[in-house]
């Protein structure tokens, strides 16, 4: 895996303006990001700085799914990679200060992380560890949304 000192993306997007809905139901990209040698990335969580999660963000109205799983790689991890491929969707009732029991559906990828920046938006805000896919399944445990993304990458 390649290293580099500062991801490009200086600025992560923020407001809802451009976020996509299937009609009250928030739509977000749940990426899935894997080593060459299958462990997992996780990052510590902006609203609870002792949990572990996997990267994940608002899909917006300019971006393909692709694009959008790209997009929060770099802002939230600090990552680049390739995507291999869909996970499939699952709704949950978000249970996040922002959005207190809003229906939300998460549209999954996985990817296969190529570079690895030591410098990135978030990087004073968040954490990242690469665990192997027990480790993983043990932090996501409270989090079953992410869980079942977990489960299928590594299916």
């Amino acid at each position: 895996m390649l290293h580099g000192t500062t991801a490009p993306l200086q600025q992560s997007r923020v407001g809802r303006e451009n976020q996509r809905y299937d009609g009250d139901v928030r739509l977000i990209v749940c990426i899935v990001p894997l080593s060459p040698t299958g462990q997992v990335l996780l990052i510590s969580s902006s609203k609870h700085k002792d949990g572990w999660i996997l990267p994940k963000g608002g899909w917006e109205s300019d971006e393909s799914v692709e694009a959008c799983a790209t997009r929060e790689l770099e802002e939230e991890a600090g990552v680049e990679g390739s995507v291999l491929r869909p996970l499939g969707e699952v709704d949950y009732v978000s249970g996040n200060s922002g959005a207190v029991g809003k229906p939300s559906r998460l549209l999954g990828v996985s990817v296969r992380v190529t570079k690895e920046y030591d410098e990135w938006s978030e990087c004073k805000d968040r954490k990242r560890q690469w665990v192997d896919v027990d480790t993983a399944r043990t932090l996501l445990g409270s989090r079953p949304e992410l869980s079942e993304m977990l489960q299928r990458a590594t299916s």
